[in-house]
């Protein structure tokens, strides 16, 4: 479905949008999950366009691969992408035994979760994979009770409370991108705990790192946030092991220096950032969604949350 046509017929956007959450509150997951694989599979097949964009993107992250593997990669990609769009739009209609405990392993080298809830000031961040789910992991398991997520809008302020109050369901609530700045400073301020998918710059203003297999621009505002509150960066990620169970990977936290200057730290804490974003993408290149052409700037406000 091209942009234009949601540009150009808003209604027919939100009337989608209000239909995908109606069939996620009213299908059995399983169910879903089935339609789910269905559509990704004839999506798949027939947007050749979408298909080279993909293997172009998948190229540089896995560039020893041949191309059986690519192609196979390809397919996983679709299907990954309409498994987690089947459990974002019911994600306040999971099954209970899909966010239990048995189904989710949680990999925590360095400590983080040793204590929670995780007590903000806190910066969570992560890439493109699942961040909606991780929303619902993280507060049915105790890590977060509150989190303010940095949201790009959805084009039209009625698909946004929809997503608002998806969201609400599991203690989260939306920072949109163009209010996001002093309200993201505020919230952390207050101590409380900020959501950002740090893999991609969607303003225009984010510092060119190495990502990806190539160089890409990152925002600024993780790095920024941490210099001027203290709150650590706690990189996440939480990867599909199987169809329906789940690994929640917790990087080592990034912490500003308050004797260092300000300004001279940002580009190692993004570097930093980057390095670890980088490496959540090349261990789930499948699962990362990479639908655009990531050589080119993509600044249009959608969605996109953490």
């Amino acid at each position: 479905m091209s942009r234009d046509l949601f540009h150009n017929k808003p209604q027919f956007r939100i009337n989608l949008f209000r239909f995908a959450f109606f069939l996620g509150a009213s299908l059995p997951y399983s169910l879903g999950m089935v339609i789910g694989f269905i559509i990704a599979i004839i999506s798949w097949l027939a947007d050749s366009k979408g298909r080279s964009i993909v293997r172009k993107n998948l190229r540089s992250i896995i560039p020893k691969a041949d191309m059986a593997t690519i192609e196979r990669t390809v397919r996983r990609s679709y299907v990954h992408c309409l498994l987690m769009l089947n459990e974002t739009f019911r994600m306040n209609h999971l099954p209970k035994w899909f966010i239990s405990k048995r189904n989710i392993k949680i990999i925590d080298p360095y400590g983080v979760l040793s204590t929670l809830p995780i007590q903000g000031p806190a910066i969570i961040c992560t890439i493109h994979c699942n961040w909606e789910l991780l929303l619902a992991m993280g507060y049915h398991h105790g890590i977060s009770q509150k989190t303010r997520v940095v949201s790009r809008s959805n084009l039209h302020s009625e698909v946004d409370d929809l997503f608002d109050r998806m969201r609400a369901g599991h203690g989260a609530s939306s920072l949109l991108l163009d209010k996001a700045p002093l309200a993201s400073l505020r919230a952390l301020r207050n101590g409380e705990i900020l959501g950002i998918v740090a893999d991609r710059d969607y303003t225009g203003n984010g510092l060119a790192m190495d990502l990806a297999g190539r160089k890409m621009p990152i925002p600024v505002g993780p790095a920024a946030l941490s210099v001027q509150t203290g709150a650590p960066i706690i990189p996440m990620l939480l990867a599909r092991r199987g169809t329906s169970a789940f690994s929640l990977i917790v990087a080592k936290p990034i912490k500003a220096d308050n004797l260092t200057n300000k300004t001279a730290q940002m580009p190692d804490l993004l570097s930093q950032l980057a390095k670890t974003m980088d490496r959540f993408i090349h261990a789930v290149p499948s699962q990362w969604m990479a639908f655009h052409d990531l050589d080119k700037p993509d600044t249009q406000q959608r969605s996109g949350v953490v």
